[in-house]
């Protein structure tokens, strides 16, 4: 026959638990490799500023450094800045060589 058990023979086997929230992690800093890209974004409509590009690729190249979770967003940052600031300084040395040959000869650089 079985016996009962009482309250004594349980022995606490049951505790009671409490849980707490974890604390809220805090977020990687990613704000000079966000500005990049998009400076770099805004660099495509506005790069013939120079600023804003030149500004973009700086930001790019700290934030590559500093900022580990946001390595990605530097580069696409540092890549779109580094194309236009190519080409609008491609552009600007085009031009002066073009202002330096009508000056010179009178003719427009390529032309008859």
């Amino acid at each position: 026959m079985v016996k009962p058990l009482h309250a004594d023979s349980i022995n606490h086997a049951v505790t009671a638990q409490t849980y707490t929230a974890a604390p809220p992690q805090k977020q990687p800093p990613r704000g000079r490799s966000t500005a990049s890209m998009i400076l770099g974004i805004v660099s495509i409509f506005l790069g013939f500023t120079l600023v804003i590009p030149l500004t973009g690729l700086i930001l790019g190249i700290i934030g590559a450094r500093k900022e580990p979770a946001g390595v990605r967003m530097a580069i696409t940052g540092m890549i779109l800045n580094g194309v236009v600031l190519a080409v609008v300084v491609a552009v600007g040395l085009l031009f002066l060589l073009n202002a330096a040959s009508i000056l010179s000869t009178g003719h427009i650089l390529g032309g008859t």
